[in-house]
């Protein structure tokens, strides 16, 4: 298999090779279109419901924002402007459930786990701009702020209240029967949990000034949450449901502006999360908008990176996984320079990335169907990596060759090109590398699986 890398106009080559997969779950995502679902093969792509204005173009239009999946994966529940609705992947449609308050996009709703009752936070509209209310209707406000806790019945309707006078953000139900939510105390954002019988208990200590975005382990043993450590960054920590057993999982700082619930495995014994690790300093903004993904066990024994993108400024974020664990879907931001995010896929040991959707997309959600066989993808991947360092004029440079992908690539060609610098030497242990007219050409040979070789 032949690969030639322009060096100077592109970064990696790569050309997918994919198996033949059998598959019947599929991806639910959105964009500025609406919610859409795809099939991890790339193929069905189908727009679910729409972002439109009914009826008016002088205000804001309501989007599609947050989502979630019902245990049995059959359904979808969906935040559109301030409403709650539930889609059914059996009959195709999708219907408003009649919550009676504003609820907050920002937060995914929650499945109890028998799949009967959706829990979800509120929020508080004022006035001054357009926004969506749950009547279908517009009214103005200039802010919103979050509210309490409520949970819906989605056959017979019937809404109850969890919280009273609280603001409250992302909330996840147990495997068992309790919830567990963030709430604003005198100024901290701390976790709290319903029990049973309606106590509700502090989870978190106080010593951190946030604390969000609980996740229960599959088996209910574990939450994992992002805890503040200062700059708006966090790590990742754990705690048991009793509110023992509080730990850090991982050095690794991810955003507490645009960072993921944490992404635990089917079998729970990894967690996924994006993160600015590799990413490099923007001069004019002091941010990293790199991001990569990265795998963390479940017991903070070890973290492995997934995805080679941060160095190159390019934000990979939203992990989920499929049912069996074999791949993750993910968005990707600015990979191809457009200033856009797009849905891909990466095996669960990190190879074989791939485009999933011809459209933008971002916040995708995996359908949880277990009976779904989902096998890693089999791919030819080529990245390429290069670092500088410069003295003046000159200047040394590294570039490493990455075999990504599932097969050996071999007869490999990195050639520079024609508005690059001026090479004037350069060698490999394993090709051979000449520079005519002070452009770099280099043959290597054989490259393994995960194996790398530099120039």
């Amino acid at each position: 298999m032949r690969r030639i890398v322009v060096l100077g106009l592109a970064l990696a080559a790569a050309l997918p090779a994919a198996a033949a997969e059998r598959h019947t779950s599929g991806i639910m995502f959105v964009n500025d279109g609406g919610l859409f679902s795809v099939r991890p093969d790339d193929s069905s792509l189908t727009l679910v419901r729409g972002n439109s204005c009914p009826g008016t173009n002088s205000l804001p239009c309501p989007i599609v924002r947050a989502m979630s999946w019902s245990p049995d994966g059959t359904r979808l529940a969906f935040t559109f402007g301030t409403q709650l609705h539930l889609f059914d992947s059996r009959e195709g449609g999708h219907r408003i459930l009649a919550t009676g308050v504003d609820v907050n996009g920002d937060s995914p709703p929650a499945w109890s786990p028998d799949g009967h009752e959706l829990a979800f936070s509120t929020v508080i509209v004022e006035e001054g701009v357009a926004e969506g209310r749950p009547s279908g209707s517009y009214s103005t406000g200039t802010t919103s702020s979050a509210s309490d806790l409520y949970a819906i019945h989605v056959q017979d309707g019937t809404v109850r209240r969890l919280t009273t006078g609280r603001q409250t953000l992302d909330p996840a139900w147990a495997p068992g029967s309790q919830i567990v939510y963030s709430s604003l105390l005198q100024g901290r954002w701390e976790l709290f949990v319903i029990d049973p019988d309606g106590t509700h208990r502090q989870l978190t200590d106080g010593a951190a000034s946030v604390n969000r975005r609980p996740s229960w382990s599959p088996d209910g043993a574990e939450i994992a949450f992002l805890r503040d450590a200062g700059g708006l960054q966090a790590r990742l920590n754990a705690i048991r449901p009793n509110g023992a057993g509080l730990r850090q999982l991982s050095n690794l700082p991810v955003d507490l502006v645009f960072g993921d619930q944490p992404a635990w495995s089917p079998d729970g014994s990894k967690i996924a999360v994006s993160t600015s690790v590799n990413g490099r300093l923007d001069v004019i903004t002091g941010n990293k908008p790199g991001r990569d993904l990265y795998v963390i066990a479940a017991d903070g024994s070890g973290e492995r990176r997934l995805t080679q993108s941060a160095e190159r400024g390019v934000a990979d974020r939203g992990p989920t996984w499929s049912p069996n664990g074999n791949m993750l879907a993910f968005e990707s931001y600015d990979r191809d320079k457009a200033s856009e995010s797009a849905l891909y896929t990466v095996n669960s040991d990190g190879r074989c990335e791939r485009r999933v959707a011809a459209v933008s997309g971002w916040r995708p959600m995996w359908q949880p169907l277990l009976d779904s066989a989902i096998a890693p993808r089999d791919c030819s991947d080529l990245a390429v990596f290069a670092t500088a360092a410069a003295k003046g004029t000159a200047g040394r440079l590294r570039v490493r060759l990455l075999n990504d992908g599932t097969s050996p690539l071999s007869r490999i060609r990195l050639r520079s090109g024609p508005s690059a610098a001026t090479v004037l030497s350069a060698r490999s242990p394993n090709g051979s590398c000449s520079v005519p007219r002070g452009r770099l050409d280099c043959r290597i040979g054989r490259i393994g699986p995960s194996a790398s070789v530099d120039v």
